[in-house]
C-alpha cells in the first residue's frame, strides 16, 4: 500500500503488467503461486 501511495496508481497497472510478463515466462509452481497472490492483490486498488 505503501508504494501504491507515493508511486500513484500507475504503480498498479504497471505492475500489474511486469507480473503477468513474469507468469507467461519459464517459473516453478512455488514463484507462480506468489506472482498470483500479488496480482490478486493489486487488483483491489483498480
Amino acid at each position: 500500500m505503501h508504494n501504491i501511495a507515493s508511486k500513484g496508481h500507475d504503480f498498479v497497472e504497471k505492475e500489474k503488467e511486469r507480473l503477468h510478463k513474469m507468469k507467461s515466462g519459464n517459473v516453478n509452481g512455488k514463484k507462480l503461486t506468489e506472482f498470483l497472490l500479488r496480482l490478486n492483490i493489486l487488483s483491489a486498488y483498480e
